[in-house]
């Protein structure tokens, strides 16, 4: 990760900004919603599994998408 993007990440939870939109307003902490394998420091800018900063309408389609994507997942394992 380049040190620019390290450092706005920081400033972004630092602010508490939407990571996809940079508002202030209702964002709050979601849980990543994945599993990847990762053998890093937990919950860094570099951390795929990571929580992210969202506002409550990128919140909701976040979760959209990974209960989509957990949902193809699973029907393919059954």
């Amino acid at each position: 990760m380049q040190v620019d993007a390290e450092v706005s990440f920081i400033l972004g939870r630092v602010l508490g900004e939407c990571e996809v939109c940079g508002t202030t307003e209702g964002v709050q902490l979601e849980c990543s919603r994945t599993a990847y394998h990762y053998e890093g420091k937990l919950d860094e800018a570099e951390d795929p599994n990571r929580q992210v900063a969202l506002c409550r309408p990128h919140a909701e389609e976040h979760r959209e998408h990974w209960d989509s994507m957990w949902a193809d997942y699973y029907g393919g394992l059954i």
